[in-house]
């Protein structure tokens, strides 16, 4: 790449990931995150929390359990 190359990516945010933050700012699940590169070398911090539930059932019929 040329000198003082600079790009974006692109970080996509599951539906199921609540509460995700790309390089520390919150972000809304199910979304594209656009992240500045800048020349030479650079990381992007992804955190994706996710939260257990239990529930009776399949599918749409699933209700949560107590």
């Amino acid at each position: 790449m040329p000198p003082g190359f600079a790009m974006t990516a692109h970080v996509r945010i599951p539906g199921w990931a609540v509460g995700a933050t790309v390089n520390g700012a919150a972000d809304t699940n199910g979304t594209l995150v656009a992240a500045a590169c800048a020349a030479g070398k650079t990381c992007v911090a992804v955190h994706l929390l996710t939260t257990i539930r239990v529930e009776h059932g399949w599918g749409v019929l699933g209700e949560p359990a107590a």
